[in-house]
């Protein structure tokens, strides 16, 4: 504990001081609590409740994958040169080895058609886009809480609409309720994924001295996929196909719902230069070159969901939440 003592201030006036505590007291740290799903107690039917619900059922789903892989050329900033520094202060001419590679990014999605400027796009508000649907143009919204913010452009990687009756197709155009409804085809082509704060950094050797570098990425505007190649910015994956052929109910409404999940990885670097303390950049900052082997995998999920008026049983007590441990040395 702290010692307390009186003083008299500037003021002449009596002032509490506060001395700081005379010696150490260690002890040791906490262990970490790790996280574990909710035990319920089912209990037995005969003493459940029958209750009704509004569930959503999920009546069919589908998923296809996408995999690219690209070659990339960065200029690596060499953040480690301190031109004083012997440590730090690299010769012309040594060799530049690679020992490893850090890639890092906030948040991947696509923009709505609005951001696109689709001028076909059905969809005018922000967030959503324009997807084909048995062939016919319909209009999906960004889920609720998908939307990243970065900077002035929203990223989303989920959406959803409702598939009224209609939208149905049976085969041949039969219009008789015992033929069975074909599955529908859901499309949209050359989607374009950005990734925001995309960030690639490297670490190893040039000669004998450790160096760590960095490239960053503008891929906010530019994108990580593009249908050229040609441009410097970014990365230059292929605009990804959304795709899927899904089972959807045939005498009622459905939501449809679509979920974008990705995955970018940088695999490899590889350089032949050697070190050029005239490679610089902007501001005189000596940087190398070098060809980065990237993936990136794209997997769409679509989902059709119907709500269902359900009777179910359930135990009252079945669901009991957890108490936190009161671990506190003043409770000792």
């Amino acid at each position: 504990m702290s010692d307390y003592r009186k003083s008299i201030n500037s003021d002449c006036e009596e002032a509490t001081v506060v001395e700081p505590c005379g010696e150490d007291n260690y002890k040791d740290n906490c262990d970490p609590v790790y996280s574990e799903e909710l035990e319920v107690e089912c209990g037995n039917i005969d003493t459940a409740d029958c209750v009704a619900i509004l569930a959503e059922k999920i009546f069919d789903c589908t998923t296809l994958q996408n995999l690219q892989f690209i070659d990339k050329e960065h200029n690596f900033t060499i953040d480690s040169y301190v031109e004083d520094d012997p440590r730090y202060c690299y010769r012309d001419g040594d060799s530049v080895c690679i020992d490893s590679i850090s890639l890092c990014y906030d948040h991947i999605g696509i923009k709505d058609d609005v951001a696109e400027e689709n001028a076909e796009a059905d969809c005018n508000d922000d967030g959503n886009i324009t997807i084909s649907y048995n062939l016919k143009n319909r209009c999906l919204e960004a889920s609720v809480g998908s939307g990243y913010v970065a900077g002035d452009t929203v990223l989303y990687d989920e959406f959803e609409g409702v598939i009224s009756n209609p939208d149905t197709r049976r085969c041949n155009a039969e219009s008789t309720t015992e033929t069975p409804v074909t599955k529908a085809r859901v499309f949209k082509a050359g989607i374009n994924y950005y990734a925001h704060n995309l960030c690639l950094k490297i670490r190893g050797r040039i000669g004998c001295r450790r160096f760590t570098g960095t490239a960053q990425i503008e891929s906010d505007d530019d994108g990580i996929t593009k249908i050229t190649s040609a441009s410097d910015e970014g990365l230059n994956f292929c605009p990804v196909n959304l795709y899927g052929r899904i089972s959807r109910p045939a005498d009622t409404k459905a939501k449809l719902k679509v979920e974008l999940d990705t995955c970018l990885s940088a695999d490899c670097v590889e350089t032949n230069d050697l070190f050029d303390s005239t490679n610089c950049d902007d501001e005189g900052n000596p940087q190398i070159t070098a060809v980065v082997g990237y993936s990136f995998l794209v997997n769409h999920k679509l989902r059709h969901t119907t709500e269902e008026e359900l009777a179910v049983f359930v135990s009252r007590n079945g669901v009991r939440c957890t108490e936190p441990e009161n671990d506190s040395d003043c409770l000792g």
